[in-house]
């Protein structure tokens, strides 16, 4: 019989060592785990969870589909920044259990190695598992998206990750206890404003490729 096929998604923290207050952060990074696994409970199947401290986290979903969003919604950590590996594959070990720290198998084999060649690029994002071409493609362009949002200061960082999070400039302002106009401000200064339409296109090409892997198409 022939195994289901997963997309895992591994994530670790950027220069934790550094991080003074191990445990504070640690309570934060399970809280946005928590926040993270409520909103896109209908595209998860495990995670997602802490893995190892303040150090590494990690998923299941099951597809491609919400797999942008997912990593997007760790800029809740600003202004810690993460690496994130998404392979697809087999879970051989532990998926019974529903618990991802039980389970192993192919899938998170090819997300561990990719997060090791992430260590030393020093890049964000890896996608592993499907066409090689297409999943440079799109490796290529969220580690672009992803490393756009890191230009500018921390203000701006945190409003462009609000406003992604949000859905709209009023909420992304109620959630960082500032104006609507102020984040408009702080959008237009970043230049974050040119980027928007990618970020908002590249759903559509993940749907697509999820389809496509899923051979609905």
């Amino acid at each position: 019989m022939e195994q289901p096929i997963w997309i895992v998604l591994l994530g670790d923290v950027v220069d934790s060592r550094s991080i003074a207050d191990r445990q504070g952060f640690q309570t934060q990074l399970e809280g946005a785990c928590q926040v993270i696994a409520a909103r896109h409970a209908d595209d998860l199947m495990a995670g997602p969870v802490v893995l190892k401290g303040a150090d590494e986290f990690g998923a299941v979903l099951t597809s491609y589909r919400p797999v942008y969003a997912v990593v997007s919604a760790f800029d809740v950590l600003l202004p810690r920044h993460a690496r994130f590996a998404v392979a697809r594959g087999a879970i051989d070990t532990g998926l019974a259990s529903g618990r991802l720290e039980r389970m192993d198998g192919p899938a998170f084999h090819e997300a561990s190695t990719a997060m090791e060649e992430l260590k030393e690029t020093g890049l964000p994002f890896a996608m592993r598992g499907g066409d090689a071409l297409v999943d440079r493609a799109l490796t290529d362009l969220l580690c672009a998206l992803l490393l756009s949002r890191r230009i500018g200061s921390r203000a701006e960082q945190r409003a462009i990750a609000a406003y992604i999070r949000e859905g709209n400039q009023t909420r992304a302002g109620a959630d960082l206890g500032v104006s609507q106009q102020a984040v408009s401000d702080a959008l237009q200064r970043s230049g974050y404003a040119l980027i928007h339409p990618l970020d908002r296109r590249i759903a559509g090409t993940l749907e697509h490729y999820a389809r496509r892997m899923e051979g609905r198409e």
